[in-house]
């Protein structure tokens, strides 16, 4: 039977002036009320998708000036990104930018492994041998005071630009402009944007002649989902054109993608990106060089960009299969070690994991146990993790308090990584459990669902979903809303290959409502009553072509009479 706590909010009054001022369903209201759109304005532009606040962000001009300065003299340009699925796009964006509007660019996607996060000082002494005019940053550089200095000694002339959105250090970096939405006030609009939204704010805010930034709406997208950003405000209103883009008009390499992998671009939502292109994307990047995937973005040839489809999808069926085999030897250390789920941080290493896939299975543990996770994987005296989060528990501040047994920590509340010599493994473990044990109570570990409203069976029909997915697209900071109901449970019978999950039927008063819950065997198992609490989204089902709406349910509880 399900342990989750439930937590629902409150009815908001004013709801029903938002409703009557937009002419729009009370509960679509309330719904924006639960996710802090607390404004007749904000709602209007939440249910129109217009965005219409596009302030400067600092330093934006002085960064801009040098970059017009570049484009004048068809400067020779050095951009450098990340290895991850927003380090790929906003590498692929501004490179495309620059080389339309005249410039010399080449681009380094730098290797997880040989080059690591951020700039690499080996790859500094390149770019100042090769004579660049300019460094300009992407999706990292605001941590590297070092290496940006050492640049700077080796090449005195060289221009270096940052543009990261990353947390930012008591010391900056001497470049010669850095933007970071971090810098900018709590309240900025683009306080939230990742790099690849932000090279599209920094050239829409500061336009240069040439340069069409709504060229790019998919992949800003792309990136903005990928990096797990807030689909709220102007980010939701990129996601938004974004999604509209690879509906209606993918651009040809991402078609190439789709078509292999399966996935249909006139229904893409947040989740296709997010379960379907985000990890293909992010797979050569996991695996070590994600280089074939800018190479992929960058591409013209069809010959070419069909043969990097291929190599992607490959490393995203290697990367599963890796994924697969260190979940398995987790859950066998789990079953033979079952006092460690006993634990309120979990803590699992094996030898020759790959460290660039942990972090994949730390994401799984949390979601499984809602706890705190870090999982360490060493070969010879090297060892690196990942670190996941629940809300409310910063594990950046307790890797921080175990910081004396790391070489290397970095990340933020709710994911991290870190680097150790693996002698030090089992004092870390030590230190982790008691860190974990200081920031937590029990109650930190209960898992919990935010419920939006109670909501009748008969209001669930096609226009109410209709109605409801004018809020989307969903996802961080705009979950998918979530109703509950008191409804009687007249089937449950188990479906699928494995027999996990169950087809439900309930009615309530004169309402019957079908509805499908995925692995949720065992919970409804363990139900003894009819008569039950149902927590669900709202769904469309397509069956032979006829559409009919369903429950998603979510969880389930005996009611308590």
């Amino acid at each position: 039977m399900s342990q989750t706590v439930w937590e629902v909010f409150e009815a908001n009054d004013l709801s029903h002036k938002i409703a009557t001022h937009l002419r729009c369903l009370p509960i679509v209201a309330q719904l924006m009320l639960n996710r802090q759109v607390a404004t007749v304005h904000d709602a209007q532009s939440f249910l129109t998708d217009t965005w219409d606040e596009w302030p400067l962000l600092p330093n934006q001009s002085e960064l801009m000036a040098h970059i017009q300065a570049l484009v004048d003299h068809q400067a020779a340009i050095c951009v450098y990104g990340d290895y991850d699925v927003d380090g790929v796009t906003s590498t692929a964006i501004l490179v495309t930018i620059l080389r339309q509007l005249g410039c010399r660019v080449d681009y380094i996607a730098p290797h997880r492994f040989t080059d690591g996060y951020g700039l690499n000082p080996n790859r500094m002494i390149g770019i100042a041998e090769r004579g660049y005019d300019a460094l300009i940053t992407v999706d990292c550089g605001v941590s590297n005071y070092q290496e940006i200095e050492a640049l700077k000694q080796m090449a005195p002339t060289m221009v270096v630009l940052i543009i990261d959105h990353h947390k930012c250090p008591t010391t900056l970096p001497k470049a010669d402009a850095i933007v970071n939405p971090q810098l900018a006030e709590p309240d900025h609009p683009a306080r939230h944007l990742c790099a690849a939204a932000l090279v599209d704010y920094l050239f829409r805010t500061s336009p240069i002649a040439g340069a069409d930034v709504d060229d790019y709406a998919d992949l800003v997208a792309i990136g903005l989902v990928a990096d797990v950003m807030p689909l709220t405000r102007l980010n939701r209103w990129y996601v938004k054109r974004g999604l509209a883009r690879i509906q209606s008009q993918p651009r040809e390499a991402l078609r190439s993608l789709c078509i292999t992998a399966g996935i249909n671009t006139q229904h893409a939502t947040a989740q296709t990106i997010g379960f379907g292109i985000g990890p293909r994307l992010n797979a050569p990047g996991r695996l070590g060089d994600p280089k074939p995937v800018v190479e992929w973005l960058l591409s013209t040839d069809p010959t070419r960009m069909n043969a990097l489809v291929r190599d992607i999808e490959a490393m995203n069926l290697k990367r599963r299969s890796i994924g697969d085999t260190i979940q398995a030897d987790i859950d066998n250390q789990l079953a033979e070690d079952p006092t460690e789920i006993t634990h309120k941080g979990l803590f699992l290493s094996g030898q020759y994991w790959h460290m660039g896939i942990i972090g994949i299975n730390a994401s799984r543990l949390v979601n499984r146990y809602n706890k705190p996770v870090v999982i360490v994987a060493f070969d010879g005296d090297m060892a690196r993790g990942s670190a996941r989060s629940v809300p409310g528990v910063n594990m950046y501040a307790i890797l921080k308090e175990c910081s004396q047994y790391l070489t290397h920590f970095g990340g933020h509340s709710q994911a991290a990584g870190f680097s150790l010599h693996a002698g030090n493994i089992p004092a870390f473990k030590q230190a982790y459990r008691e860190a974990c044990d200081r920031a937590m109570d029990h109650s930190d570990s209960l898992q919990r669902l935010r419920i939006d409203a109670i909501l009748p069976l008969s209001q669930v029909s096609l226009d109410f979903i209709d109605a409801i997915d004018q809020l989307a697209p969903f996802g961080e900071g705009n979950p998918q809303p979530l109703f509950y109901a008191d409804a009687t449970m007249v089937e449950a019978r188990s479906v699928g290959q494995k027999k996990n999950h169950i087809k439900f039927r309930f009615t309530q008063d004169t309402a019957v409502m079908d509805g499908i819950g995925f692995d949720m065997a065992d919970r409804v198992s363990a139900i003894r009553t009819q008569r039950v609490w149902v927590a669900f989204h709202v769904s469309k089902n397509d069956f032979g072509g006829q559409l009919t709406p369903q429950l998603q349910v979510i969880d389930i509880k005996a009611h308590e009479h």
